[in-house]
C-alpha cells in the first residue's frame, strides 16, 4: 500500500509579516491622508463661514445703502410734483398774461370776465402783501374797526378785508362786489360778514362809519360818480379809505384809470369838495408794497365832518 506523499508548507506562510507591515503602512497612509482630508475640510469650512460672514455684511450694506436710495427716490418725487404742480400754476399765470395782452379793458371789467378771473384764482400772495403793506397807514391815521359798521365796496376775495379786521371787533361788516364769484370767496372767509352784489354807481341808502376801498377806481368807468357814491355812504364824522395804484408805474392791460400821485390828489381832492360841500378832513399819499423802494399806490383817508350829512351840493368851505 503506497503511502500518501507529505504536502509542502504552504508558501505564503513566510510573506504574512510582510503583508501586515504593508497592511499597517497603508492604513497609516491612509489615516494620515483622512486627516489631511479633515484639516483640510475644516480650513475650508472656515474659510467657507468667513466667506458667507462677508457676503452678509455686505447684503446689510446693500440694503442699507437700498432704503437710502429708495428715500431719496423718494424725495425726487415730492419734489417732482411740487415742481410740476408749480409748472402748472406757472402756466395758468403765463395763459392769463397772455390772455391780457389781448383783453380789451372795458371788456375785463364786467361781471362775466372778473367771475372768470376769481374762478382761476389760486394765490393769495399779492392780496396779502397789498394787505400788510396797507396796515400801517390804517394805524397811523388811527382807523379803528371796533364797534364800527364796515363796509368794503369792491370786496373782492375779502383777503385784505379779512386782515384788515384782525384783532378787531366791528359792529357790523357788509362787502359789495359785482362778482358773484368773487363774494362766494369772501363769505367763506369772513363768515359773520354781510356780502351781497351791487353796481357801485347805484349804492344803497345806507350809512356806515367806516368805508374801504381799495384797488377799485382804477377798473371803472366813471370813477367820479363811484366816488361820490362812496361819500354818499359814508355817516357823518365817519372815515373813507381808498387806494389805486400810481399810474406812472402801473402798466397793467386790466385798468381803465391811471392817477400820478399829482393827479390823484387833484380828482380827491374834486369829488370830495362836489360830493361834501363843507369842511372835511382829508388826507393824501402814497405807500410800498412787496418792499418796493419806490411808491407803487396812492392812497387817500376822507374824514366828513360831523355836519356834513345829507349836505351834498351845499354850498361851504372846501375840503383841504
Amino acid at each position: 500500500m503506497l503511502k500518501e506523499p507529505l504536502r509542502k508548507p504552504i508558501a505564503s506562510a513566510p510573506v504574512r509579516p510582510k503583508l501586515l507591515r504593508l497592511l499597517r503602512r497603508a492604513t497609516a497612509w491612509l489615516r494620515l491622508r483622512d486627516d489631511e482630508a479633515y484639516q483640510d475640510l475644516r480650513q475650508g469650512t472656515e474659510e467657507l463661514k468667513i466667506l458667507l460672514a462677508r457676503r452678509t455684511e455686505s447684503v446689510k450694506i446693500l440694503r442699507t445703502r437700498n432704503a437710502t436710495l429708495r428715500g431719496v427716490v423718494a424725495q425726487c418725487r415730492h419734489t417732482t410734483t411740487k415742481l410740476n404742480d408749480r409748472n402748472a400754476i406757472l402756466k395758468k399765470r403765463i395763459n392769463a398774461i397772455s390772455a391780457s395782452l389781448a383783453t380789451d379793458p372795458l371788456a375785463h371789467n364786467r361781471p362775466s370776465a372778473m367771475d372768470r378771473f376769481f374762478d382761476r384764482l389760486d394765490d393769495d400772495t399779492r392780496y396779502e402783501e397789498f394787505a400788510a403793506a396797507l396796515a400801517p397807514i390804517v394805524a397811523r391815521h388811527g382807523i379803528c374797526f371796533d364797534g364800527k359798521s364796515v363796509l368794503d365796496f369792491g370786496v373782492g376775495p375779502g383777503i385784505v378785508l379779512a386782515r384788515l379786521l384782525d384783532g378787531s371787533t366791528p359792529r357790523r361788516v357788509t362787502g359789495y362786489d359785482f362778482s358773484e364769484a368773487a363774494l362766494a370767496i369772501a363769505r367763506e372767509r369772513i363768515p359773520f360778514g354781510h356780502f351781497s352784489k351791487l353796481d357801485i354807481y347805484e349804492g344803497v341808502d345806507e350809512r356806515f362809519e367806516v368805508v374801504v376801498c381799495t384797488e377799485v377806481l382804477e377798473h371803472l368807468e366813471y370813477p367820479d360818480r363811484a366816488l361820490s357814491t362812496l361819500l354818499r355812504m359814508t355817516s357823518a364824522g365817519g372815515t373813507v379809505l381808498l387806494t389805486v395804484p400810481d399810474g406812472r408805474i402801473d402798466h397793467s392791460r386790466y385798468h381803465i384809470n391811471f392817477w400820478s400821485p399829482e393827479s390823484w390828489v387833484v380828482f380827491v381832492r374834486r369829488i370830495a369838495d362836489e360830493a361834501l360841500g363843507e369842511a372835511c378832513a382829508l388826507s393824501i399819499g402814497t405807500f410800498n408794497v412787496r418792499n418796493s423802494t419806490v411808491a407803487t399806490n396812492n392812497y387817500a383817508v376822507i374824514r366828513p365832518s360831523s355836519t356834513t350829512s345829507g349836505s351834498r351840493g351845499r354850498k361851504g368851505e372846501r375840503c383841504p
